[in-house]
């Protein structure tokens, strides 16, 4: 592998290399030219760990918050702020569909995984370990599904249905959850064989719907958890 002399003019010369040169090709009109970006290298000052006494924004991990729930809103925010800059404009930004799509996937996905083992407790069954699902929306909502009909029969069929539709789309589009993530697939066949193009306010729609859709669930079915196992009083 030939190696680049670090320097100011490292970057120029990588960019204007054969495999930059292939994604300029095939980059759409409006992407900015790679040579033109601001760069520069990490320095021995640059750290992923807040200093102490840190002035910038520090966010708080794993604090009594950071629950499954924080990572289901934090997903679902920023699906909606990628959506809001997808369909902004006159020609929808393709570079931003992947994570706009990937991150809307993640979030359902962490949605049925977590209502799961809800609504196995309210109906008296074997806890399911979710992670053997891996990533499949498909299997996630032929479980999640038919039992939501158990826990809430009151509540019309035909929301679910929409709800189930729209997850096999989306699953029909991504099935494992590697395709909007990835171009390639581990067998080398293209991701997304199935997917042409979307409306990318009416994509954003569907699955803020079925989001909303499962938070309700979710509310419920963990409110009477809660009711059904009281957590013990300090």
């Amino acid at each position: 592998m030939r190696r680049l002399a670090p320097g100011r003019n490292l970057g120029a010369r990588h960019l204007n290399g054969a495999y930059p040169e292939r994604m300029q090709r095939d980059r759409p009109d409006g992407f900015e030219d790679f040579t033109e970006l601001e760069m520069s290298w990490p320095t021995n000052t640059d750290s992923l760990v807040p200093p102490r006494g840190s002035q910038g924004l520090v966010a708080p991990i794993q604090t009594r918050f950071a629950s499954e729930y924080a990572r289901i809103e934090g997903f679902r925010a920023a699906a909606q702020i990628l959506g809001e800059q997808l369909i902004k404009g006159g020609r929808p930004e393709e570079r931003l569909l992947y994570p706009f799509a990937s991150l809307w996937r993640h979030h359902l996905e962490l949605q049925l995984k977590v209502l799961l083992p809800d609504l196995e407790r309210l109906l008296g069954l074997p806890m399911s370990d979710t992670s053997e699902y891996d990533h499949s929306l498909t299997r996630l909502w032929n479980a999640v599904g038919p039992k939501l009909a158990q826990v809430f029969p009151e509540d019309d069929d035909v929301d679910r249905r929409n709800v189930g539709r729209v997850l096999s789309q989306l699953a029909g589009f991504d099935p494992d959850g590697q395709h909007f993530r990835y171009a390639v697939q581990r067998n080398g066949r293209q991701t997304l064989p199935n997917f042409r193009g979307i409306d990318a306010a009416a994509f954003h729609q569907a699955l803020m719907n079925c989001s909303s859709f499962l938070d309700a669930a979710l509310n419920g079915a963990g409110y009477m958890v809660a009711e059904f196992d009281p957590a013990p009083e300090a």
